[in-house]
């Protein structure tokens, strides 16, 4: 953080700090303030006031958005006691009118709540300690100190999650002088020895925390699980409360009934159908290979039976509208087998590729071949001496790579004779 300008502000060599006015009042969006001092953020205006409304990232929770003086603030920071508010362009004047937006906090209110609820009905349901959060924009996540939490016993921590917002419990905040006041048994262990800050949810959370909290659980709504999995030896939870579980429920709720519709069936009927159909569809793909794996020998033969003869090659050189790259590696392998033929096969579509397969008494390199015929068009490619690829050349074009082939095998053929 780089100083520009600083206003009046009694001592000039003290650091500016800000009064946090939403530690006593998160519900509280609207203030007046001093600006104490301008000052730039990587290349960004930025203002640091004497108070504000405004909670800047950290303890896993974002910034607040919102306006000073009707300037749009994109982004809140901490510089020691400062915090730091970030504008879409420079603010003029000392004296400053805040608003904070309040939708976007009663959310990250609802999340960070329900956080405290979920983490702890996790360590006493399932006895998995949270070791990490992180709030995001659409979905937010815990990490838990065990390696796995079985489906069943996390549908009963949620159940216990949402039952202790059922009950409505106070959500109270306190600031211990240090740590010989704090509670018992705190969940969570404060990161300061001084003016430490315990939110309590009733007598069944107490957590050390620095963020914005509702004033009663019964204002989280809804805590649900969205996905659980093993990371690093510990288990990420992602949640969701209020506003966002609401959502999710509906976005879901129309999804599935979009699907039933399109199979025709009951909501317990959608696994069945999709297994069976996926089944069936893993089958058909293994009939469909083992057909093309035929319609390529069939081809491979037909090819090798037109090979034409390049001063003493025996070459089958084809370019084809549109082939999959595993089709044509596929038939240029088929084609050549332990023979002395040389297959240059190319494709436009869906995208170009060249292929080229050399039998193992052809005497070609194909790695030396694909490169020889595709650089000068741009092109790029590389393999083994029996099998080689590349693109980056234009549709239009790969009848002049074939032609460049035929120029290297007999400039090859008459190199030889030469020696």
């Amino acid at each position: 953080m780089k100083p520009v300008s600083s206003a009046a502000c009694g001592d000039q060599d003290a650091a500016p700090r800000t009064i946090r006015l939403y530690q006593d009042d998160p519900y509280a969006t609207a203030f007046e303030a001093q600006a104490l001092a301008s000052v730039e953020v990587e290349g960004g205006l930025a203002v640091v006031l004497d108070r504000t409304c405004f909670y800047p990232t950290s303890g896993g929770q974002p910034y607040d958005t919102g306006t000073l003086n009707g300037i749009p603030v994109v982004d809140v920071l901490e510089d020691g006691g400062a915090v730091v508010h970030v504008l879409a362009r420079g603010l003029q004047g000392t004296r400053v009118k805040g608003q904070v937006d309040w939708d976007r906090r009663f959310d990250h209110m609802q999340q960070h709540t329900g956080q405290h609820v979920l983490s702890q009905a996790c360590l006493r349901v399932a006895g998995a300690p949270t070791v990490g959060f992180h709030l995001g924009e659409q979905a937010s996540t815990i990490d838990l100190a065990v390696a796995d939490v079985p489906t069943d016993l996390l549908c009963d921590v949620v159940a216990e999650a949402n039952r202790v917002t059922s009950a409505d419990l106070p959500v109270a905040v306190a600031v211990h002088a240090d740590a010989a006041s704090l509670p018992d048994a705190l969940r969570k262990a404060p990161t300061v020895e001084q003016e430490i800050r315990v939110v309590s949810v009733g007598d069944y959370d107490d957590s050390a925390c620095c963020g914005t909290h509702l004033r009663r659980t019964g204002e989280i709504g809804a805590i649900q699980v969205t996905r659980w999995e093993r990371s690093k030896g510990q288990t990420r939870l992602t949640f969701l409360c209020g506003g966002r579980a609401v959502a999710d429920h509906w976005a879901k709720t129309a999804r599935l009934h979009e699907l039933t519709g399109l199979l025709s069936c009951g909501l317990d009927d959608v696994v069945p159908l999709v297994s069976k159909a996926l089944d069936e569809r893993k089958a058909e793909e293994k009939r469909a290979m083992a057909l093309q794996e035929r319609l390529a020998q069939v081809e491979a033969r037909q090819f090798a039976a037109q090979a034409e003869t390049i001063a003493g090659h025996s070459a089958v050189l084809r370019v084809f509208d549109n082939r999959p790259a595993d089709e044509l590696r596929r038939l240029a392998g088929e084609i050549t087998g332990d023979s002395s033929l040389v297959a240059v096969l190319a494709a436009g579509a869906p995208s170009p590729i060249v292929c080229v397969a050399c039998g193992p008494q052809s005497g070609v390199h194909a790695g030396e071949l694909i490169r020889a015929v595709l650089e000068p068009f741009g092109g790029r490619g590389g393999g083994s001496p029996a099998a080689a690829q590349g693109g980056g050349v234009k549709p239009e074009r790969l009848g002049e790579v074939l032609t460049a082939a035929r120029a290297w095998l007999m400039e090859r053929s008459m190199g030889k004779e030469r020696r």
